[in-house]
């Protein structure tokens, strides 16, 4: 990938990166048990929105619910970078459905705990009927769920074959469903791969991509 942005700034923004990411940490493990919904729903979107700007994603959003939460509502979206999470959190805030694996990132998996996802084991079909239950009766709650349907990444330039069974829930709930595609674009407006997390690339080369 060429790139202009010289290595001193890539360094700062790396270290910023971090930084941030450690606060979440700190954030989601002390404050959030202390937070109402409210509470939680604003600061999730007032930190994804800064991790953004760290990382020098601009976000342009076409379309979102009335409701910075909208209860009983399942986000469907494509799935191209770890980033996903956070650039959808910035519009809409969701707890989200993700494979088990996510636990093991170091950072992103210990925040992505406290901050109240849903993990699946996808190579256990009975794990399938018990996540299948626990999103049912959160949507049922009232809360405001996402997955990703490909069920891993890509490289924004296509879409995998989705996991038709993650929608069951929705049914069960009567959740509204809303439909989310993720694309990152230069400054020209053509797909920026610098973002995607797919293939055997590394998480740390990832944000190094990023960073650049």
């Amino acid at each position: 990938m060429s790139t202009k942005t010289a290595i001193p700034v890539r360094l700062w923004r790396m270290l910023r990166l971090i930084s941030h990411l450690l606060w979440g940490v700190v954030m989601t493990t002390w404050l959030y048990p202390r937070y109402s919904r409210q509470q939680w729903v604003q600061a999730t979107q007032r930190w994804s929105s800064t991790l953004l700007r760290i990382a020098q994603v601009r976000l342009h959003v076409v379309g979102k619910p009335d409701k910075l939460y909208p209860p009983n509502t399942l986000l469907v979206a494509n799935h191209v970078s770890w980033l996903d999470i956070f650039a959808m959190n910035s519009a809409v805030v969701s707890r989200f459905v993700a494979k088990a694996e996510i636990r093991d990132w170091p950072v992103i998996g210990r925040m992505v705990v406290n901050g109240g996802t849903l993990f699946i084991e996808r190579e256990k079909r009975r794990d399938t009927a018990r996540v299948t239950r626990t999103v049912s009766k959160a949507l049922h709650d009232g809360d405001c769920l996402a997955f990703f349907p490909e069920g891993t990444t890509a490289n924004g330039l296509e879409l995998k074959t989705f996991k038709s069974s993650m929608f069951q829930p929705a049914i069960e709930a009567g959740a509204d469903v809303i439909p989310v595609a993720l694309r990152y674009l230069d400054a020209a407006g053509k797909v920026n791969l610098a973002a995607s997390y797919a293939g055997d690339i590394s998480l740390l080369q990832c944000v190094w991509n990023i960073v650049s």
